[in-house]
């Protein structure tokens, strides 16, 4: 299992810039983000998931009727150690607005928290189980376990259409499985704007890439 992120250290690999240069376990690592795809939410309920249903916690969110974009954060590195893209994080914008606070899912949240006692920096936070190489995000009651394939086309992001044609995405689970955390972006009205799947993916060093941060 993939040890569970220290809040703190989720604003910093959220704020990194497209195009920064980090540490990833001593290497140099460029960050991209590209459009994964759009998520149609008719019945108001967000899920994120592991797409065959393999573990039983699960996120559910509670947004507005309407379709979302999805982006996907990677990095790649310049030698052979991180050779293939790896995710670190996938954001689902629900509104175009500016000037985000990270926080808990709150009311927002249809699922209960997934508390871990050892770790006061995930309380009310909440954890997308994973059993294998990807993490679905669409919506809730057109979802059903069912087995969507293994390796991703591209390796990192794919759309995919659920029940009724209802469009989804399937995104690389960053180092495959494990528990994720799984919050919110809330602008300065204090509304749910982004909601974002952390993949536990801390960088080190380059300390002028956070000092320049912005979360978008």
């Amino acid at each position: 299992m993939t040890e569970r992120s220290e809040h703190p250290r989720l604003a910093h690999q959220i704020g990194a810039r497209e195009g920064a240069a980090l540490n990833y376990e001593g290497e140099r690592v460029m960050l991209r983000r590209d459009v994964a795809g759009v998520v149609d939410v008719p019945s108001g309920e967000l899920l994120v998931c592991d797409p065959r249903g393999r573990s039983d916690d699960v996120v559910a969110v509670r947004v507005p009727q309407a379709s979302y974009r999805a982006y996907v954060t990677s990095f790649r590195g310049e030698y052979a150690e991180v050779r293939q893209r790896i995710t670190a994080t996938l954001a689902i914008r629900l509104l175009e607005t500016g000037g985000i606070t990270l926080a808990p899912l709150g009311s927002h949240a249809l699922t209960p928290p997934v508390e871990d006692p050892d770790d006061p920096e995930d309380a009310d936070l909440h954890f997308v189980g994973v059993e294998g190489p990807a993490v679905l995000v669409g919506d809730r009651r057109a979802w059903s376990p069912v087995d969507y394939g293994g390796q991703l086309p591209d390796g990192i992001a794919e759309q995919i259409s659920l029940a009724g044609d209802v469009r989804a995405v399937r995104v690389a689970s960053g180092l495959g499985s494990g528990g994720y955390p799984v919050f919110g972006g809330f602008d300065v009205n204090g509304d749910l704007s982004v909601v974002y799947v952390a993949f536990d993916m801390v960088f080190e060093g380059e300390p002028e890439s956070w000092q320049n941060a912005t979360v978008t």
